[in-house]
């Protein structure tokens, strides 16, 4: 009976590297199905039998994909061949040869149909390789979104004069895409749907990202007369929210909620805040077991970088209420038992969704210009640089990546934290003292400089 492997072939190395191959096993005999991809020891994973992320050769999800479907592949023949004859009488390497033949039969009319490659169906296959790689849900979303204004855009632009029931099944062909095309594109989402910047520079980056993936991974298509060449994408403005003020933080801390929803938001944008500007994400997914020494110790989902935040009594007060049993909270493991399996977004946007809306009703009845939860993190930067925080340490409280070459030379202790989260939080709880000292401060400065005239 024949058997199948994917495995690392130490047998021979190209400059310290080796070929990832299929190993095929046939009545006591082996041999080798190369894969195409040569990698270092150190980027493979011989338990799961894959390449590891780390690898910088390839990228690493298309690989595994690539060389799970390869393997897939030979499984079929195999047991489309085994039920009509007998595969004792071939040897491995025989009935790789032979895979190898057809597999070269099918190539040519495969090649005949490149030129009838729809772009819209690819777009679709991309969103769903996005979910096999485990990649977010709502990346996968963008891709269909994607999709969704290609088509409108064929139907209203390019196709006004067809058959509507025509339009409803309508390709594009990827070899139409072309710089005049993109123009044409970018016209109609800034004039007709009045896009912004920053959704046009996701719809723009989708429409590149399946075509390099056309050209890299399918190879459908060649890189002559790359559309993208000198084509300026829209960018995506960074969506700067001016910050709230210690006195508006301060009466966020003493607001008194009504019920039980406005308590839930005030508590999660208090530990928001108090976790040094965290990003709700961040909070929903603590675990219990990321807690030592009355510390934090986690990485940020969206960096990686490592973060240690001491738990202030006012925090456990608050953890105490909501206490999850694997997540710190409880809010996503409630959300997870209801949650569809085949949803397009992450389950903890729901729960961003109802505290973000609840905060708006807050910051009416308080007066306070806007409110969400992000308005936690700004705030606590710049709060922190107004009480004169060193901006290095601000940079670690909010575990951004900073300067590579400044972190050779200086090395923030968790007592520069420690101190920036006590400071921060001194000037909050204590807004109207504060004030009174600046407004003090400032008007002693404006007497000096009187008496100096």
């Amino acid at each position: 009976m024949a058997v199948t492997s994917i495995i690392l072939d130490k047998r021979f190395s190209v400059e310290n590297k080796y070929h990832v191959t299929i190993r095929v096993s046939n009545y006591y005999k082996k041999n080798y199905l190369p894969t195409g991809y040569i990698i270092k020891e150190s980027d493979w994973d011989s338990s799961k039998r894959k390449i590891k992320k780390q690898c910088k050769q390839y990228n690493a999800d298309v690989a595994n994909i690539n060389i799970t479907n390869m393997k897939q592949q030979f499984d079929n023949y195999l047991t489309e061949r085994g039920l009509k004859e007998n595969l004792a009488e071939y040897t491995p390497k025989q009935l790789i040869l032979d895979f190898k033949e057809k597999l070269q039969e099918k190539k040519k009319p495969k090649e005949e149909s490149i030129n009838d490659c729809d772009f819209l169906k690819l777009m679709i296959d991309y969103s769903d390789l996005c979910k096999k790689r485990n990649s977010k849900a709502s990346t996968a979303s963008t891709f269909k979104t994607t999709h969704t204004l290609l088509l409108n855009y064929l139907k209203e632009e390019r196709l006004k004069d067809i058959n509507k029931n025509i339009a409803r099944t309508v390709s594009f062909n990827i070899h139409l895409i072309d710089k005049d095309f993109l123009i044409d594109l970018k016209k109609y989402c800034q004039e007709k749907l009045n896009h912004s910047t920053a959704t046009m520079g996701i719809n723009f980056t989708n429409i590149r990202t399946v075509y390099n993936y056309a050209i890299k991974e399918l190879k459908i298509i060649s890189k002559n007369n790359y559309p993208f060449e000198g084509f300026k994408l829209p960018k995506e403005t960074a969506n700067k929210k001016e910050p709230l003020e210690i006195g508006e933080i301060g009466k966020l801390f003493k607001y008194e909620p009504q019920n039980y929803k406005e308590e839930v938001a005030i508590d999660i944008f208090k530990l928001l805040f108090m976790f040094l500007g965290l990003n709700i994400k961040d909070l929903l997914y603590l675990q219990k077991d990321y807690i030592f020494n009355n510390r934090l110790h986690f990485d940020r989902l969206k960096t990686q970088n490592e973060l240690s935040i001491y738990i202030i009594p006012e925090a456990w007060d608050i953890i105490k209420k909501y206490e999850g049993e694997e997540f710190l909270l409880n809010f996503l493991e409630k959300k997870l038992k209801t949650a569809k399996q085949d949803r397009s977004t992450e389950v903890y946007t729901d729960i961003k969704g109802d505290v973000n809306e609840t905060l708006k009703k807050i910051a009416k009845s308080l007066n306070i210009r806007k409110l969400s939860t992000a308005y936690a993190r700004n705030s606590f930067a710049t709060i922190a640089n107004e009480v004169g925080i060193d901006v290095k340490h601000i940079q670690k409280c909010l575990g951004h990546v900073s300067n590579e070459v400044i972190d050779r030379y200086i090395y923030v202790r968790k007592e520069h934290i420690d101190n920036a989260q006590d400071e921060v939080l001194f000037y909050v709880n204590n807004f109207e003292a504060y004030h009174a000292f600046k407004q003090k401060e400032k008007d002693e400065r404006r007497q000096r400089i009187l008496d100096a005239l």
